[in-house]
């Protein structure tokens, strides 16, 4: 279990739980009105499971890469060869039981489809979008998936198209700048990605532009003063966090930025969170 635990990189974990509570407690018609059964189970489904899929997948299907990355030796420990065939059996387990949630929700299936085939399919062939510059940055919208499950699942009704349109420039942003540090591991292994494309300096300035757009395209359809200070002073705080990046403009200083990210987006989700806890309640 312990392994299971590790390869499911717990500090990511709030990038699949995080979206799904968002997106609950944005499409609750009422919050006199408890959440269902099936929001508590699809809850636990991306606390874990997901994230071991995502990550699982990832750590059979680039073993070549981590081998050249440091950050694979040490802040992210990846699956080791002899382990690879156990891991794998977990996966198609796990992956089976997400592929059966479907019939919590029927009428979602075409979301948890895209997550799966999206999560597998950005390290596995035939599609390795990690492998297809832009297209692996784009392909990381699967993130955003759990939110909009959550927000249609009490609410029945599908999220605004601009903010799906926020939500996959953020995840764009997310993953671009997570490839940076990884840039020359990536070299080696013959592999191409957005950050091999752009370098430190372009893939870098490119996040800060999708963070803002992100921020300022959710302010915008928040159409209220609190929302434009709020989510203002997010896409602000994410442009300046990566400016000494620009700046120095080496892997190393955007992986010590890199470090920081869990809790700067747990923290950064916390405030939206609340944000829309006070719209939703006032």
């Amino acid at each position: 279990m312990q392994q299971l635990i590790q390869i499911s990189r717990p500090r990511f974990w709030i990038y699949l739980f995080g979206p799904f509570v968002l997106g609950v407690i944005a499409g609750l018609p009422s919050f006199s009105q408890l959440p269902e059964w099936r929001v508590g189970i699809w809850a636990l489904l991306f606390l874990f499971p997901a994230n071991f899929m995502v990550y699982a997948v990832n750590d059979l299907a680039d073993w070549d890469t981590d081998q050249h990355n440091p950050k694979k030796q040490g802040y992210e420990q990846g699956a080791r060869p002899e382990y690879h065939a156990t891991i794998r059996t977990q996966l198609i387990i796990i992956t089976i039981l997400l592929a059966c949630a479907v019939a919590l929700s029927p009428q979602l299936w075409w979301l948890v489809l895209g997550f799966i085939v999206l999560g597998l399919g950005y390290s596995y062939p035939p599609l390795r979008f990690k492998a297809r510059p832009f297209l692996d940055a784009l392909s990381n919208i699967f993130y955003a998936f759990p939110g909009f499950l959550g927000y249609i699942l009490v609410s029945g009704q599908y999220p605004n198209p601009w903010i799906v349109f926020a939500a996959l420039c953020w995840c764009a942003a997310m993953h671009a700048f997570s490839a940076v540090p990884d840039i020359t591991a990536d070299a080696k292994a013959d592999l191409a990605t957005v950050a091999t494309r752009l370098g430190v300096r372009g893939t870098t300035i490119t996040c800060m532009t999708a963070y803002l757009l992100a921020y300022g395209i959710t302010a915008w359809q928040s159409a209220t003063l609190t929302g434009w200070v709020v989510l203002a002073f997010l896409g602000v705080g994410y442009f300046l966090l990566l400016v000494p990046v620009v700046r120095a403009g080496t892997e190393e200083a955007a992986f010590k930025v890199y470090r920081w990210f869990p809790l700067v987006n747990a923290t950064s989700g916390m405030i939206l969170t609340l944000w829309v806890l006070t719209w939703r309640l006032f």
